[in-house]
Protein backbone atom coordinates (compact mmCIF):
# COMPACT_ATOMS: atom_id res chain seq x y z
CA UNK A 1 0.00 0.00 0.00
CA UNK A 2 1.23 3.34 -1.25
CA UNK A 3 1.70 6.51 1.77
CA UNK A 4 -0.81 8.10 -0.01
CA UNK A 5 -3.31 5.63 0.41
CA UNK A 6 -2.18 4.87 3.90
CA UNK A 7 -3.03 8.70 4.38
CA UNK A 8 -6.12 8.85 3.03
CA UNK A 9 -7.50 5.81 5.29
CA UNK A 10 -6.57 7.28 8.23
CA UNK A 11 -7.74 10.57 6.69
CA UNK A 12 -11.07 9.15 6.75
CA UNK A 13 -10.97 6.81 9.59
CA UNK A 14 -10.32 10.23 12.13
CA UNK A 15 -12.71 12.08 10.55
CA UNK A 16 -15.36 9.28 11.22
CA UNK A 17 -13.80 9.00 15.32
CA UNK A 18 -13.87 12.37 15.76
CA UNK A 19 -17.89 13.25 13.79
CA UNK A 20 -19.37 9.82 14.77
CA UNK A 21 -18.93 8.98 18.75
CA UNK A 22 -20.25 12.66 19.54
CA UNK A 23 -23.23 12.89 17.21
CA UNK A 24 -24.13 9.28 18.20
CA UNK A 25 -23.63 10.64 21.99
CA UNK A 26 -25.83 13.76 21.01
CA UNK A 27 -28.54 11.61 19.22
CA UNK A 28 -28.40 9.04 22.51
CA UNK A 29 -29.11 12.40 24.99
CA UNK A 30 -31.31 14.78 23.35
CA UNK A 31 -34.82 13.98 21.71
CA UNK A 32 -34.42 14.30 18.09
CA UNK A 33 -38.22 15.73 17.51
CA UNK A 34 -39.80 17.94 20.13
CA UNK A 35 -43.85 17.83 20.69
CA UNK A 36 -45.10 21.42 20.13
CA UNK A 37 -48.57 21.72 19.81
CA UNK A 38 -49.87 20.02 16.80
CA UNK A 39 -46.07 20.13 15.43
CA UNK A 40 -43.25 18.15 15.47
CA UNK A 41 -40.14 20.21 15.26
CA UNK A 42 -36.58 19.07 15.42
CA UNK A 43 -35.01 19.68 18.41
CA UNK A 44 -32.63 23.20 19.01
CA UNK A 45 -30.41 21.16 21.19
CA UNK A 46 -29.63 17.94 18.54
CA UNK A 47 -29.24 21.19 15.36
CA UNK A 48 -26.68 23.17 18.27
CA UNK A 49 -24.79 19.60 19.12
CA UNK A 50 -25.09 18.43 15.76
CA UNK A 51 -23.67 21.37 14.28
CA UNK A 52 -21.09 21.34 17.05
CA UNK A 53 -20.08 17.42 15.81
CA UNK A 54 -19.52 18.53 12.48
CA UNK A 55 -16.67 21.55 13.19
CA UNK A 56 -14.03 19.23 12.07
CA UNK A 57 -15.32 19.01 8.39
CA UNK A 58 -14.76 22.85 8.18
CA UNK A 59 -11.59 24.56 8.13
CA UNK A 60 -13.18 27.91 7.08
CA UNK A 61 -15.30 28.02 10.48
CA UNK A 62 -11.58 27.09 12.24
CA UNK A 63 -10.28 29.46 10.87
CA UNK A 64 -12.51 32.56 11.49
CA UNK A 65 -12.90 31.57 14.85
CA UNK A 66 -8.82 31.41 15.43
CA UNK A 67 -9.50 35.31 15.70
CA UNK A 68 -13.41 36.89 16.61
CA UNK A 69 -13.96 40.17 16.63
CA UNK A 70 -15.13 40.78 20.32
CA UNK A 71 -19.17 41.49 19.28
CA UNK A 72 -18.80 37.69 18.00
CA UNK A 73 -17.13 36.40 20.73
CA UNK A 74 -19.74 37.71 23.16
CA UNK A 75 -22.35 36.45 20.77
CA UNK A 76 -21.26 33.19 20.81
CA UNK A 77 -20.53 33.29 24.72
CA UNK A 78 -23.94 34.31 25.53
CA UNK A 79 -25.68 31.78 23.14
CA UNK A 80 -23.54 29.40 24.31
CA UNK A 81 -24.44 29.96 27.45
CA UNK A 82 -28.54 30.02 27.13
CA UNK A 83 -28.35 26.73 25.22
CA UNK A 84 -26.47 25.53 28.49
CA UNK A 85 -28.58 26.94 31.20
CA UNK A 86 -30.77 23.84 30.61
CA UNK A 87 -29.09 20.80 29.33
CA UNK A 88 -25.69 21.26 31.57
CA UNK A 89 -25.69 17.46 32.42
CA UNK A 90 -26.79 16.06 28.76
CA UNK A 91 -23.85 18.77 28.03
CA UNK A 92 -21.33 17.22 30.24
CA UNK A 93 -22.10 13.76 28.50
CA UNK A 94 -21.72 15.16 24.87
CA UNK A 95 -18.73 17.09 25.77
CA UNK A 96 -16.89 14.50 27.26
CA UNK A 97 -17.47 11.72 24.35
CA UNK A 98 -16.47 14.11 21.95
CA UNK A 99 -13.13 15.25 23.98
CA UNK A 100 -12.51 11.35 23.65
CA UNK A 101 -13.43 10.90 20.46
CA UNK A 102 -11.60 14.08 18.83
CA UNK A 103 -8.26 13.33 20.64
CA UNK A 104 -8.26 9.94 18.86
CA UNK A 105 -9.00 12.00 15.86
CA UNK A 106 -6.01 14.12 16.35
CA UNK A 107 -3.90 11.21 17.72
CA UNK A 108 -4.44 9.44 13.54
CA UNK A 109 -4.54 12.79 11.85
CA UNK A 110 -1.23 13.44 13.64
CA UNK A 111 -0.35 9.37 12.40
CA UNK A 112 -1.25 10.47 8.39
CA UNK A 113 1.01 13.51 8.33
CA UNK A 114 3.70 10.77 8.59
CA UNK A 115 2.89 8.84 5.68
CA UNK A 116 2.54 12.07 3.72
CA UNK A 117 5.97 13.47 4.98
CA UNK A 118 6.84 9.77 3.40
CA UNK A 119 5.53 10.99 -0.18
Amino acid sequence: MTNRAKASILTAVALLVSILPPLVATLLQFPVWTERSAEATVSGGVCFLGFVCLVPLYKQILALLKTPSAPILWTVLALLMYVMKSIAAEMFIVAVVGAVSNTVGWALFKWRDVYRRRE
